[in-house]
């Protein structure tokens, strides 16, 4: 086991696909809650993911994996969506990354946000964006975590928390349905275009101490920082009433 894996299991997580498979169409729950499916267009066992593992590229038009039912993810409650990403192409274009379900929250790049990381809930809204601007096509770790019941959403970008943590005022729904990664599965939207791996769910709000770790675990202590050491990104912006390209 990776010094990544061990920490994404220390914490907890309710689904874990590390992505990292050679062939056929399921994607293995390190957690043995719930496997995956791909489905479209996809190249599975493609190499130079930051944690040594092999990981899925999907097309941006087709290539998803979801899901089944049960997810287990009660109204709102404190959620963590993980993932290692690199995108193929620098698009303002709204890139799914993982996808809880109906109103249960999506966290994607790209969209309202002009290439910045946003967290979208009442299938319609976006709730926060990072604020920051990305625009290349490395490997990064990115995650966003939520405090629950109208608490504050807080995105973290290779290991560093991007601006302060913002309320929202909007609602999450259960996730009982379904949960998909590089895909908006609420409203078939927002394909992914490029390449990702180690994709995990958790129940609960993620520490900027632990966000940090994983960091460091996949691309080496050190590279990372966090709020408390003085050094924060902008501001993350709240946008009550927003309506997201697409929708969710």
């Amino acid at each position: 086991m990776s010094a990544y894996s061990a920490a994404v299991l220390a914490d907890g997580p309710f689904r874990y696909w590390k992505l990292n498979e050679t062939s056929g169409t399921t994607a293995t729950d390190t957690t043995a809650n719930g496997n995956a499916t791909y489905s479209g267009t996809y190249t599975l066992g493609v190499s130079g993911e930051p944690v040594g593992d092999l990981a899925v590229t999907l097309d941006g038009s087709s290539g998803i994996v979801t899901a089944a039912a049960g997810l287990g993810m009660a109204s709102e409650h404190a959620q963590t969506f993980e993932i290692l990403c690199r995108r193929t192409t620098i698009t303002n274009v709204a890139m799914g990354l993982v996808s809880a379900g109906s109103g249960a929250g999506l966290f994607r790049w790209g969209g309202t946000g002009a290439n910045q990381l946003e967290f979208v809930a009442d299938n319609v809204l976006v709730a926060a964006t990072s604020s920051v601007t990305h625009t290349d096509t490395n490997w990064h770790h990115v995650v966003v975590t939520y405090a629950g019941s109208g608490g504050l959403v807080s995105f973290y970008f290779d290991g560093r928390v991007e601006g302060t943590p913002a309320n929202t005022a909007h609602s999450i729904a259960a996730s009982g349905t379904s949960a998909a990664v590089g895909y908006d599965i609420a409203n078939s939207t927002s394909y992914f275009n490029g390449t990702l791996g180690q994709a995990a769910l958790y129940y609960s709000e993620l520490s900027a101490t632990r966000v940090l770790a994983h960091y460091n675990a996949a691309f080496g202590s050190g590279s990372g920082f966090f709020a408390s050491v003085g050094k924060p990104g902008p501001r993350v912006s709240r946008r009550s009433g927003a309506a997201s390209s697409g929708g969710y």
